[in-house]
This record gives C-alpha cells, structure tokens and sequence, in this order.
C-alpha cells in the first residue's frame, strides 16, 4: 500500500475476500481520485487517463494491491522496477485480476501541473524500464495506443468535448 492513499478496514476486508475466489491471484480497490483543489490541467488529465481501458482494468494507480500466497510468490519473481504497480499488474493474466468493486481507496493525485510531469516522465521511464525487461516479453504492454484512443472517441463522440476544462468561474 502506498502512503499517499486511504483505505479503509472494510476495504481491506473487501479485498481478502476477493483473493479466495477461485483462480483469482490479485486485487486492487476502485480508485477515488481526490482532484479537489489541483488546477483544471491536473483535473482535465485525470478525466482521460481515468478512462483508457488498461487504467480501468489493470492494478496499477490504486495504491493498494493484494496477493495471496500464490500471487505474492509471483511478484518476488519480478525484477526490480520503478513501475512496481505496473509489473505487478501485469504479472497477472486479466482472468487472474481483479478489481474490487466494494473497496475503495483515495488517492491523491499531485497538486500541480509540474507535479504532474514529474510523476508522468517517472511513469513512461518506469515503463521503458519494464518493457526492456525480460518479464515484460510474457506480460506484453498496457500502453496506450491510436486504436485505444480511438476507440475511446467512437464509443463517446462528445467526450472530447467534455475533456476541454475551462478555468473554473469566480
């Protein structure tokens, strides 16, 4: 569990229980995004990076992951890696994952815009880093791609529209 993130006892039971389902190696909590207070550029990139498919369905972002015995076996066998979160999602085949819709964490995402880059050239290092590695060739990439994006757009056409943030009013 990262430190920057709130989770909750009920949350933290929500995952064990998870974990005993059959086939089921990994979970993570829904994320809350607490964008209170960031700037509208902060806020507009978490509206688009929240709904790219492998953000919605992989276990990295949330701050928490959990693993069982099995699981956990499965991730000391990963190298070491600044996405962490990254490579422990996709040490996990989607059937193995799982994202628990009754726990929720908060997650804190930065107050600024340089912030915000900071953590993103962080990000994309990390996953070159990870990709370069050879526990990467199994897992394959959860970058996103043009068809990702597009697919995005047919499936909302006014999306795009709602991803413009306007300063907010006085």
């Amino acid at each position: 569990m990262d430190a920057d993130v709130q989770l909750g006892a009920d949350g933290a039971r929500a995952l064990a229980r998870a974990l005993d389902e059959p086939g089921v190696l990994a979970v993570a909590p829904e994320r809350d995004l607490e964008l209170a207070g960031r700037p509208w550029a902060v806020r507009a990139y978490y509206r688009v990076w929240t709904r790219l498919p492998e953000v919605r369905r992989g276990l990295f972002g949330r701050g928490v992951v959990g693993v069982g015995a099995e699981g956990h076996r499965r991730l000391r066998a990963l190298p070491p890696v600044i996405a962490d979160d990254l490579a422990a999602s996709q040490a996990f085949a989607p059937a193995e994952r799982r994202v628990v819709a009754s726990a929720r964490v908060t997650v804190h995402p930065p107050r600024t815009w340089g912030d915000l880059l900071r953590r993103r050239v962080r990000a994309v290092r990390g996953t070159g880093e990870l990709e370069a590695s050879d526990a990467a060739q199994a897992a394959g990439s959860a970058r996103t791609g043009t068809r990702d994006l597009l697919a995005m757009a047919r499936r909302d056409p006014g999306s795009s529209r709602r991803w413009r943030c306007s300063r907010p009013s006085r």
